[in-house]
């Protein structure tokens, strides 16, 4: 495939913080390596344009105006526009012309053709369709490459505390943290990344406890956290970075864009409160009282299990593929587009004990055994058995066939794996292959979901199957995990079932 170039647009340092710039970074990074030109631009400080060369040497980094945002987004060139801001003017958006990528942290960021919702259960809480693709929840959390370095590293000994507050800690938290903490556990080994406007009050702080070291700005807050037994930080992207890494958190909301991670992230397990139900900071700055739940997460530290449960549930949620994900998204969006509906004169039935014979004929057809994870022959016990499994278990399976007249041209099964998440695998009979009914079959056979809203529908499919990676993707399934030791991909599609 020819090269392909990227414009990301995010605000950086100051007021922003860095969250927006590292996740853009971790996009420059995927799409470097498979050798797109990247130019990452925006409202962006000396220490953003800094820390962006540091960590993607091969991205161009450019400091754009806010009233140059238009024309440099609409400069020509670029396939790809990925937003990320939350202060873009409608009119800034070019209308037409190459694919737009936007981040959303409900309520805020910028839909497009592709909208990205990478908070932990985003998917239970989607409003309305902004139009265009979306994808949701953590796992499209956007995590740098030196995070998935030292996600490979070998475990070592943690102790004490590190509280950090994004990058720059515009509203001066991290010393009320700090001194919240040194008040319950006096003695505590407690690291403070001291930046930004709590800066002067930490050095006051340090000169009374000197158990408490003060760090400047890190580019390697994955190492730092490592060794700490907790981290306490507030809710915002930082949060999925160290949970990607299996880092105990103990998290604040400290804006109200950060109160639906927050929540989920407590409720997941893999983060503890910091108070029972934040509000964010008002207009004078205040955060909320943080005394109770500083005391919880004192008294965590003496609980190495409760420790290690958090730091592995984190681990377990954030894999840190989301930057894989979105990449490839850009790739197979902008080489085939957005997908249509089912085709108009098919239609389905439920499959019933009568279609027994057919079903075996087409599953053991040389061409489907070839595309299955199991390619031997399956007998008619085996297969008799497993049907009558199906049927009777409708809140599990669903599998029906589809038809185009009176002739059967496919046959759609669904396994649930979750609540609103469901498998599905494909078989186009015989006879109508290499008529490009895959994709019109498979969009058909969604009528047997239930009617329960934003449902994720999966599909596993073997790494050499070319035809079915382009039946799924023109289906709109957008890649979603690369092939294990197996040789077996996934792609995900989401939808609106109502």
């Amino acid at each position: 495939m020819t090269a392909l170039n990227v414009r990301l647009h995010c605000n950086g340092g100051g007021r922003y913080g860095l969250g927006h710039v590292m996740r853009c970074v971790a996009l420059a990074q995927e799409a470097s390596a498979r050798g797109w030109r990247v130019r990452l631009g925006g409202d962006l400080s000396p220490r953003a344009v800094q820390s962006v060369a540091a960590l993607c040497p091969a991205a161009e980094v450019e400091t754009v105006a806010a009233g140059a945002i238009g024309p440099w987004l609409a400069a020509a060139g670029a396939d790809v526009l990925h937003l990320d801001s939350y202060w873009l003017r409608p009119d800034d958006r070019p209308r037409g012309g190459p694919l737009v990528s936007g981040l959303r942290d409900d309520p805020w960021g910028t839909p497009g053709d592709l909208t990205i919702h990478p908070t932990l259960g985003a998917e239970t809480a989607a409003g309305p369709p902004l139009g265009g693709v979306e994808l949701f929840g953590v796992d499209y959390a956007l995590v740098r490459r030196q995070i998935l370095d030292r996600r490979q590293s070998p475990t070592v000994e943690r102790e004490g505390v590190l509280v950090v507050v994004g990058g720059t800690d515009p509203q001066g938290l991290a010393p009320r943290l700090a001194a919240g903490l040194l008040r319950l556990a006096p003695e505590l080994a407690l690291t403070v990344v001291a930046s930004g406007a709590g800066a002067g009050p930490l050095r006051d702080l340090a000169a009374d406890h000197p158990r408490l070291r003060l760090l400047p700005f890190v580019d390697d807050l994955a190492a730092w956290s490592q060794r700490a037994a907790l981290v306490v930080t507030a809710a915002g992207t930082t949060v999925w970075d160290l949970a990607a890494l299996g880092t105990p958190l103990a998290l604040v909301a400290t804006a109200d864009n950060q109160l639906a991670g927050y929540r989920a992230a407590v409720r997941a397990g893999l983060a503890l409160g910091l108070s029972l139900d934040p509000a964010p900071p008002d207009h004078r700055g205040e955060p909320p009282d943080l005394s109770a739940g500083l005391d919880q997460a004192v008294a965590a530290l003496t609980q190495p299990e409760r420790l290690a449960r958090l730091g592995a549930r984190g681990r377990e949620l954030v894999d840190g593929l989301g930057a894989w994900r979105v990449v490839s998204a850009w790739e197979q969006l902008v080489r085939t587009g957005v997908s249509g509906g089912p085709e108009a004169g098919l239609t389905v039935r439920p499959v019933g004990h009568q279609d027994a014979e057919l079903l075996l004929a087409w599953r053991n057809h040389p061409a489907t055994r070839l595309a299955s994870r199991s390619t031997g022959v399956i007998p008619w016990s085996q297969h008799r058995e497993w049907l009558e499994a199906v049927l009777a278990d409708p809140e599990q399976h669903r599998l029906v066939i589809v038809q185009r007249g009176p002739q059967a041209v496919g046959t759609v099964r669904w396994r649930r794996l979750g609540a609103r998440h469901w498998e599905v695998s494909l078989t186009v009979a015989p006879p109508c292959r290499g008529q490009g009914l895959g994709a019109a079959v498979l969009l058909a056979g969604q009528a047997a979901l239930p009617r329960q809203g934003l449902t994720r529908l999966e599909a596993v499919i073997r790494h050499d199957n070319i035809a079915s990676q382009k039946t799924f993707a023109k289906a709109g399934y957008l890649p979603f995990r690369p092939a294990d030791a197996a040789g077996l991909t996934s792609a995900v599609a989401w939808r609106r079932l109502d």
